[in-house]
């Protein structure tokens, strides 16, 4: 009897997956998967996109009663940003890990994604916290031996923690649970992300500022604060980390208001021309150039 049950419960749970896979739909494995060996549960993920989050709301009280600035700007406000934005980043790595096959939240690349994730995101808030707290300058420091040791260990983790991006664009592509044009959005923005965020990101470490050029002027587009009169290669770095939430909704409405197979097409002009846009910014900022 238990045994007769066992095998109906197994073949429902795989009709419901083949269902949730032709639907496009994240699938969540049966208790006895998930607590499998070497599983990678979304779970932690979530948890710890959420504690970055909340981390954030001392930080603003920090930054009302601490008045110290750092290059004109009180010195809570870039922990602040980072909190927010790895938050965001580490919930949607979270939400993409649902769409890998169980086979793959058993491997060996989908424990990096879990594990670098939130590895690499704890050593990106200890420096900028840390340097915070003390009014230094956390980015593009490089005064002393200890400053050029702690921004080259920060440049590291920002490349491991965007590095997860891409490894996760790769597996959805390779064989996750998705199909159709919602692979190709999910794959392509990640890969972007993970690729051309690593790129911009080196350029401008290795530049030691995300300027090329002399300001003529003080413009700058409001609230991202990019220069109008100088090279900035912020624009192109920005471009490439949001591929990963552009293309996916481009493709998510494509889908909804075209239907599956133009939505194929669209996903793909999309992803080329936001590759295109990046490579355009990333040029023009090379060349000194303003918006």
């Amino acid at each position: 009897m238990f045994t007769s049950i066992t095998s109906s419960g197994r073949r429902v749970g795989r009709a419901v997956g083949d269902e949730a896979k032709q639907n496009q739909f994240p699938v969540i494995g049966n208790d006895v998967e998930r607590t499998g060996s070497g599983w990678v549960d979304d779970s932690r993920l979530i948890r710890f996109g959420w504690t970055c989050i909340a981390l954030a709301i001392p930080a603003v009280l920090l930054a009302l009663v601490d008045q110290r600035e750092v290059s004109g700007v009180n010195t809570w406000i870039k922990p602040i940003k980072f909190l927010l934005s790895t938050g965001v980043y580490v919930l949607t790595i979270a939400w993409v890990v649902r769409y890998l096959s169980h086979e793959q939240r058993r491997g060996r690349a989908a424990r990096y994604i879990e594990t670098a994730t939130i590895g690499a995101s704890i050593l990106e808030m200890v420096l900028i916290i840390g340097r915070a707290a003390l009014a230094q300058q956390s980015h593009f420091n490089v005064k002393s031996v200890l400053d050029i040791a702690l921004y080259a260990a920060m440049a590291i983790g920002a490349l491991v923690l965007v590095s997860t991006a891409a490894v996760a664009g790769v597996l959805i592509w390779k064989g996750g649970v998705l199909t159709g044009s919602a692979r190709v959005a999910w794959a392509s923005g990640l890969m972007l992300a993970g690729t051309f965020g690593a790129l911009t990101g080196m350029i401008m470490g290795q530049r030691l500022s995300h300027s090329v050029g002399q300001p003529t002027d003080g413009r700058t587009v409001p609230f991202f604060g990019w220069s109008l009169s100088a090279g900035d290669l912020r624009i192109s770095h920005f471009l490439a980390l949001h591929a990963m939430f552009a293309i996916p909704a481009i493709g998510a409405v494509a889908r909804r208001l075209a239907g599956e197979r133009p939505a194929e097409k669209i996903v793909g002009v999309a992803a080329t021309l936001w590759t295109v846009s990046i490579v355009a910014a990333l040029v023009n900022a090379l060349a000194g150039n303003g918006l």
